[in-house]
């Protein structure tokens, strides 16, 4: 658990320096390890206790995926009674992503499982290995730092369904709540695109402004006129000596793909004329 939260450490420092694209992509394949915490309803008089787990997704189309989520608690009763409680959760679930092309994807999970209890058999409790049925329903948002990583935080609530596991006496439902903070790491995924911006688009004669270009699944780049093959993404400072167009071109699988960039050159600043020296001229009356 030490290394995953020193992992997140890092993360989170480099969040300022990414220039990536960002954000959720069509096709993509998730996985998602993750820490927090699980608390149980005050019926399973259970105590709340760290939580590990992991989560596998499939990006559908970039708004909506399907995730599979395993987790693990290990716990002890509130009462004085001797023994671990092990908590297996695990459940399938739809996720919504809002804004899925953003740095930042807000998204709303809802979905269903099970949970399996195993507890320490003792003269209390005669069902030592319970399975019961699980509702679940949470929220979290995204936060990417480069292209396919993101630091991910997540609340849900886990309605257990129909269980007899508390003190042998059936309960219609209980409500446990879990919290957590990962990362995730995507795989594959996107449309092929090329992108050229040009940053500032007017500039003075003689002055110079920066090309930036970006690139997903395309090869063999090249910029026109002049600049010749790029890699699949980056920046180089231009001086055109007159209005220029600038394309970017690739190749993929999809065809080619292309973009372009205008940028106004100006005349240059003249300097002012000096004051003319000598008599001064001008009209004169007449008396």
């Amino acid at each position: 658990m030490s290394n995953l939260m020193a992992a997140l450490s890092v993360a989170l420092l480099v969040l300022t320096t990414a220039t990536a694209h960002a954000g959720e992509k069509d096709g993509a394949f998730t996985v998602s390890p993750f820490v927090g915490g699980y608390t149980f309803d005050g019926a399973e008089k259970l105590e709340t206790r760290p939580m590990v787990g992991l989560r596998l997704g499939y990006n559908i189309i970039a708004h909506f995926a399907l995730e599979a989520t395993f987790n693990y608690v290990s716990t002890r009763f509130s009462e004085p009674v001797p023994g671990t409680v092990d908590v297996f959760n695990y459940r399938l679930e739809g996720i919504i992503n809002f804004i899925p092309e953003g740095r930042v994807v807000p998204y709303l999970a809802i979905g269903g499982g099970g949970s399996t209890i195993n507890m320490p058999i003792t003269f209390i409790i005669s069902n030592y290995h319970h399975h019961s049925p699980t509702a679940n329903a949470g929220f979290g948002a995204k936060w990417f730092f480069s292209e396919n990583m993101a630091v991910r935080a997540d609340y849900h609530q886990n309605l257990v369904i129909n269980t007899d596991v508390v003190g042998n006496k059936r309960h219609d439902g209980l409500a446990n709540y879990e919290y957590s903070v990962g990362l995730q790491f995507s795989f594959g995924g996107g449309k092929p695109f090329a992108s050229l911006s040009l940053e500032p688009g007017t500039i003075r004669a003689g002055e110079s402004a920066t090309l930036f270009w970006r690139t997903q699944k395309a090869t063999n780049c090249v910029i026109r006129p002049g600049l010749g093959p790029v890699g699949a993404q980056g920046n180089i400072t231009v001086s055109p000596p007159a209005d220029t167009t600038y394309e970017l071109t690739c190749d993929s699988k999809a065809g080619t793909l292309s973009s372009m960039a205008v940028i106004t050159v100006s005349a240059a600043n003249r300097p002012s004329p000096a004051p003319a020296s000598g008599k001064e001229t001008g009209s004169a009356g007449t008396k």
